[in-house]
């Protein structure tokens, strides 16, 4: 059994394709299901989102589904919006996404072995501002997550440029 790891999806297919060649094997979705660059429409973005959380119902130890920021910025509570956010199509996503949230599907934070997988990192600092314990993160930063969805949103400081 391998450890298969698919980052930022941005409603792309080639994450499906992968898990058809890969039945067996435990896959890793690192998050951004959503805010295409191209031209997948949100309504493709939706149906790959769908389907991937029926893969996650019927194979739940088998994929893992990490939370990206272009996916949490569409979760119910979130206060920010980053770049790609889809305005027009927003109200279809949220109910999507929030769902999936609220049921425990998408998490923030996964490992196996040796290798952690987060969509876009852990740094001490913010494990030290969270209270997170750096020997086993995971389980600190998936009830974080479970719990609030603001240590997960950009903190923009002064002097710091703002990214998404």
């Amino acid at each position: 059994m391998q450890l298969v790891v698919i980052g930022d999806l941005h409603g792309r297919k080639t994450g499906l394709e992968i898990a058809q060649k890969h039945p067996e094997d435990i896959l890793v979705f690192l998050g951004d299901y959503f805010d295409s660059k191209t031209s997948i429409t949100a309504s493709e973005q939706l149906t790959i989102f769908e389907t991937l959380i029926k893969l996650k119902l019927k194979k739940p130890e088998k994929v893992v589904l990490l939370t990206g920021n272009h996916d949490i910025h569409y979760i119910r509570g979130a206060t920010q919006q980053y770049t790609g956010y889809q305005w027009l199509h927003a109200t279809d996503i949220i109910q999507k996404i929030t769902m999936a949230y609220r049921q425990g599907l998408l998490q923030a934070a996964y490992s196996r072995g040796s290798f952690l997988m987060v969509h876009a990192g852990l740094t001490r600092t913010w494990c030290g501002h969270w209270g997170i314990d750096l020997h086993n993160p995971v389980e600190e930063v998936n009830a974080l997550f479970s719990q609030s969805l603001r240590p997960f949103e950009f903190i923009y400081k002064p002097g710091c440029n703002k990214t998404g």
